[in-house]
């Protein structure tokens, strides 16, 4: 399975002017955890985060256990099998 985390603007809106990372990390929890019964191709699920890069990738590295995650061209992408 790969998820692919860009534009889910919606869920970040109220956290977007704080930097703290566990509201992040939360918004994410609470849409993955809303829409875990969907089945995501590539590009269905996707975040696109304006906080600091290392912060984005504590979050998502705590959130998936995945063997992978890099950035191009400002979108981060989560792979998990």
């Amino acid at each position: 399975m790969h998820i692919y985390l860009k534009d889910i603007d919606d869920f970040v809106l109220s956290a977007k002017h704080k930097k703290e990372e566990k509201i992040y990390k939360q918004i994410i929890l609470d849409f993955l955890e809303s829409n875990k019964e969907k089945k995501f191709k590539g590009t269905d699920l996707m975040l696109n985060l304006s906080i600091p890069e290392q912060g984005l990738y504590k979050s998502l590295k705590d959130l998936v256990n995945q063997d992978e995650i890099k950035k191009e061209n400002h979108r981060y992408f989560v792979k998990n099998e």
